[in-house]
């Protein structure tokens, strides 16, 4: 099972090695076989924009982009072919052709490759705003934008501890190293393992208590894991990122000493801190600018912030402990 990246927590796949902390949600996977046709569902799609050539969308975190090793169902890829699918009235069809689905050059191209319409990738818990493709040429064009990095990519991270400065960057090369699950690594910027990364950051607020803050995140790269991994090496970990963050064990063993008790429930004694538990790592994409692949003309498109976190925001300005 590990060996087939089929056992998850929280979402993300693990290896062997990981240590299962409380609070964990755990998943066993059976194997698929990820070159299959994507099933065509209706899953809700938050639009923000939509026309005969891209839809744009506000993705929840626990959605995935596409289908992969352990999510077969309820992927962004499989609602837009449901979108493409359901105005031919050929819903579900296995057999459909690009005849039938009238000429949009994307259906036998995603039965082939199932990230082709996913013309770039979000986490699965990341939230916020992405472009998808609804023609195959489309597709083509925004792609190679996002290929030779000409877009522009900003996120909203909520993260443990404070920078120094109100402006800083980080870079390396970020691998993928044996034995890890999905976990990234960083090696030296320049050195031969990996692919170089750069992201610069900007510190928006800072919580009154002094032990999380507000970064806005400007992706010059799009590497898996890249912002995630860059904070986590800069000693600012994502709130809620169980794979890079160092924090969760630790908060449990203070919730559970201050509180006496191994409830997962919020404790408010007086005197006492209070916690607050968080369900996804608090990364969202907030902005997305690229060249339109019909108008040719430069578009920007915005995603508000979802419920949970503006819920973990109000609770790091109220000072109490997440987790």
């Amino acid at each position: 099972m590990f060996t087939d990246d089929c056992v998850r927590v929280n979402g993300e796949v693990v290896d062997k090695k990981y240590k299962v902390r409380e609070g964990d949600n755990i998943s066993l996977d059976p194997p698929i076989d990820i070159h299959a046709p994507v099933p065509a569902e209706d899953v809700k799609l938050n639009i923000i924009f939509e026309d005969e050539y891209i839809l744009v969308l506000n993705k929840p975190a626990g959605t995935p982009m596409h289908p992969s090793k352990g999510f077969r169902h309820g992927t962004v890829a499989g609602g837009l072919l449901f979108r493409l699918y359901h105005k031919t009235g050929l819903v579900g069809d296995p057999n459909i052709t690009e005849e039938a689905a009238g000429g949009t050059g994307l259906v036998n191209s995603y039965a082939s490759a199932p990230s082709t319409g996913i013309v770039h990738r979000l986490d699965i818990n990341t939230s916020g705003v992405c472009v998808t493709a609804k023609q195959f040429d489309a597709a083509v064009y925004l792609r190679k934008q996002f290929l030779g990095h000409t877009t522009k990519k900003v996120y909203l991270a909520l993260c443990h501890g404070v920078p120094e400065q109100d402006h800083f960057s980080y870079q390396c090369n970020i691998y993928k190293p044996k034995g890890k699950g999905s976990a990234m690594a960083c090696a030296p910027l320049g050195s031969e393992q990996g692919l170089p990364s750069d992201t610069d950051f900007e510190l928006v607020e800072r919580s009154p208590c002094g032990r999380y803050s507000l970064v806005r995140c400007f992706l010059h790269t799009g590497r898996t894991h890249q912002i995630r991994l860059h904070l986590s090496k800069l000693g600012l970990p994502l709130v809620g990122d169980r794979m890079y963050g160092n924090v969760h064990g630790k908060y449990i063993v203070e919730r559970q000493q201050e509180t006496g008790s191994k409830s997962r429930k919020r404790h408010s004694g007086k005197g006492k801190p209070e916690f607050f538990e968080v369900k996804r790592h608090m990364l969202h994409a907030c902005r997305l600018q690229f060249v339109h692949p019909g108008k040719h003309e430069l578009e920007t498109f915005e995603a508000s912030l979802p419920s949970e976190f503006e819920a973990a925001l109000d609770a790091a300005r109220k000072g109490l402990r997440l987790f």
